[in-house]
């Protein structure tokens, strides 16, 4: 797992056996971010190939009220996270948003079919 060292870890919102989201502030301007990120430090392909399927999805959400915005996909040490706007929801809807690809995947699905 990537070491967030500019940043203090607020919230861990969700663990499970491929990714952790957790809610984070960075220690400079007190920005407050959502980081997804592989629990094992050398991640399968398949758990690095989720982080970008979902990175595509959100920014096609970019223009949709109230979506998670995404703000960078960053690749370190052979690990990957993806770094969210944090909307300020609470712990136990944003993991419900965020957390499970399949729920991500059906929202997205939602999202365009209304389009």
């Amino acid at each position: 797992m990537l070491e967030l060292l500019d940043y203090i870890t607020e919230e861990t919102l969700y663990k499970g056996p491929e990714t952790c989201v957790r809610r984070v502030r960075q220690r400079s301007t007190g920005e407050a971010l959502v980081v997804k990120q592989p629990v094992a430090d050398s991640p399968s392909l398949r758990t690095v190939r989720r982080l970008l399927h979902e990175h595509q999805i959100l920014a096609r959400l970019v223009a949709v009220p109230g979506g998670g915005r995404c703000r960078a996909l960053t690749q370190q040490a052979g690990s990957t996270a993806l770094w969210l706007e944090d909307p300020g929801l609470r712990s136990h809807r944003l993991a419900t948003v965020w957390c499970r690809r399949s729920r991500l995947v059906s929202l997205a699905g939602l999202v365009w079919a209304k389009q």
